[in-house]
């Protein structure tokens, strides 16, 4: 397992790209990692991002054609995992449309 404070870079918000490029706009707002982050803690149902770590760990291997895809990627689940706990009352895919629907450390920027 990596050291603990490998777990803090999801604490700090993502700048800006140094590319130069513009960026694509995705729908999905916030930071793949803070996405990441949110479904693993939602996933184990606590807010302690220690505890998260062996999800981190696992999902830091999946990788994505895209940032934005990835975001759709935990998002999709984070819905999965509330509407199957009754948590959010729509469907999945209400859900995954819905604007306000996002984890704590994406709508904070970091945990």
């Amino acid at each position: 397992m990596r050291h603990p404070l490998h777990l803090l870079a999801i604490l700090i918000p993502a700048s800006a790209g140094a590319s130069g490029s513009p960026p694509v706009h995705c729908p999905i707002p916030g930071n793949l990692l803070h996405w990441r982050a949110d479904y693993c803690m939602a996933r184990i149902e606590t807010d302690d991002i220690i505890a998260a770590g062996p999800c981190l760990q696992r999902e830091s291997q999946v990788r994505f054609d895209s940032a934005c895809n990835g975001k759709l990627h935990y998002k999709q689940a984070m819905c999965e995992l509330s509407t199957g706990r009754g948590a959010y009352a729509g469907s999945v895919d209400e859900c995954i449309k819905d604007p306000q629907f996002i984890g704590p450390t994406v709508r904070n920027g970091g945990a």
